[in-house]
């Protein structure tokens, strides 16, 4: 006899994963695009749009966080208080 139980984590898993993705992305480019006009290598143009993009890579991070934190929360439980499939 097997028992299958499911945590339920697909959806969390896969949108922890699309944040760190768009995290490490708009992070990694707004922090760059902060840093090049500073030392005078790109057009002041771009240091609107700098902060904007840096933003987003934080808001995408502490959502990657909460996510995360979810995942584990769930995993912390004991399996005996999942429904089998």
């Amino acid at each position: 006899e097997i028992v299958v139980i499911d945590r339920a984590n697909g959806p969390a898993e896969i949108t922890s994963f699309v944040l760190a993705i768009i995290a490490v992305v708009f992070g990694g480019f707004g922090l760059v695009s902060l840093v090049l006009p500073a030392v005078g290598r790109t057009p002041p143009g771009t240091v609107v749009m700098s902060p904007v993009i840096l933003a987003i890579g934080v808001a995408a991070g502490v959502a990657l966080f909460l996510t995360v934190r979810q995942i584990r929360r769930r995993r912390r439980r004991p399996l005996t208080s999942f429904t089998p499939v």
